[in-house]
This record gives structure tokens, sequence and C-alpha cells, in this order.
């Protein structure tokens, strides 16, 4: 070997050593990285499959979903397995809430405790509290959406209006007496605000909703038999 040769070959030795030593600690670093990406990876997978809640990720425009959770798959999928046209457009049962959601992620980042109802997959449709945020999904902007199933709560706040609304109702239609009434001592008759003495059963049904169904007691019927029953010294009368 020539000695202009071998001394270029010394020289190099250490250019190449050092390209060597920072190509193998860039190797280490993307692999580092690498795992690191593929445990966060499985973390979040994990996760989100085990959510008791469901989870979906899809398309803004088209509402087609890219991800969903098992929980989201029960809830919404009609096969055991993800439809890849299905669009979470299908479950709204008011499609204006789905746009609405985006015009409200259009003026911030995320949507939280929306009050819908979505249609699930045996065709009943149920009252959810939605969450949604517009994200980076394997470089594309994406619709994350989930949600908890209110139905109950929403149930029980209805009929607590239907029960609010009847009881209000029902103080509207009460009339009571109050204070002190007027009554004759002899006859029992009652004196109105006008200064008029009147029945006690007519004075309560001015006075009220009450009405009244007229009898006779049982000692008052044996009161009015001695009434009109004749003397017993009368003699029975004769016919002319």
């Amino acid at each position: 070997m020539p000695e202009h040769a071998h001394s270029l070959l010394l020289a190099l030795l250490p250019i190449v050593a050092v390209a060597v030593f920072w190509f193998y600690r860039l190797y280490r670093k993307l692999h580092r990285e690498m795992s690191e990406r593929v445990r966060a990876e499985q973390r979040f997978r994990l996760l989100v499959e085990r959510a008791p809640f469901p989870i979906a990720i899809s398309e803004p425009e088209t509402g087609v979903v890219r991800f969903c959770n098992r929980q989201w798959m029960s809830d919404f999928m009609p096969d055991a397995k993800a439809d890849e046209n299905a669009s979470t457009r299908d479950h709204y049962e008011d499609p204006v809430d789905r746009t609405r959601i985006l015009q409200m992620l259009a003026e911030r980042d995320f949507v939280r405790d929306y009050e819908v109802r979505l249609k699930r997959r045996n065709g009943k449709t149920r009252w959810a509290c939605l969450s949604a945020a517009l994200i980076d999904f394997g470089g594309d902007r994406s619709l994350l959406v989930t949600f908890n199933d209110i139905t109950e709560r929403k149930n029980t706040e209805q009929e607590n209006e239907r029960l609010i609304k009847d009881l209000q109702k029902a103080l509207q239609d009460v009339k009571t007496l109050r204070g002190l009434i007027p009554i004759c001592a002899y006859c029992k008759r009652v004196r109105d605000d006008a200064g008029f003495w009147l029945q006690v059963d007519a004075y309560v049904q001015e006075h009220t909703h009450a009405e009244f169904s007229h009898g006779v007691c049982p000692e008052c019927i044996e009161k009015a038999c001695r009434d009109l029953a004749p003397p017993e010294d009368t003699p029975p009368a004769t016919v002319q």
C-alpha cells in the first residue's frame, strides 16, 4: 500500500469511528422512542378497550368511524364486528345535534356534558351526556366522542316535572276556609261577607269545590216519623 494511502486511511479512521458512534446513538434513540410509542399505544388501547363507556373516533365531515372500543360496538354496531361504512351520523335521533356539536367545536377545543338522544343497536333511543373533542389521529383531523347514559336520570327529572305540574294544578284548584266563621247557634246558618245568612251546605259550596249529596240520618228519620205520626188518642178518620 502506498504510504500516502496508508496515511489517508489512518486519518479517516477517527472520522469513521465518530460517525459509527453517532449512528449507533441515533439508532438506540430511535429504537427507544419506537418502543415507548408502541408501549404508549398498547396502554392507550388497553385503557380505551376496558373503558365502561362508549368511545369512538370518526371523521368530522362524514362521521365514518375510524376507531371505537368494545362498548361502542356493543351499543351501536349491528354486527359483532365493526362495519367499514358505519357512521356516527346514524346514531343521532336529531341530526341537528351533531351539527351543533361541530359548530361548538369550531369555537372552542372541546364540548362537555352535551345532552342528546342517541339511537342504540336495539333501535331504542336513550339519553346521553356527550363529550367531544377534535384530535390528531394518525395524522388526520378526527372527532373523538364519548358519553355516559343518563336515561334513568332524565326519566326521573321528567317524572318530577310532571308531579310538580300536577301539584301546582292541584294547588290552584284548592279553596280553603280560614278564620272565624259566624254561624247561628239556633238554625246553624252561616253569615257570608255580604251579611246574608246561608245554609251551611250553600256556604261551603260557595267557598270550596266540595259538593253535597243530601240524605237523612237515622236519628232524623226516627224524629220525622214521630212528628208525622198521628197522636194515639186521635180517633181514626172516617170516610163520609
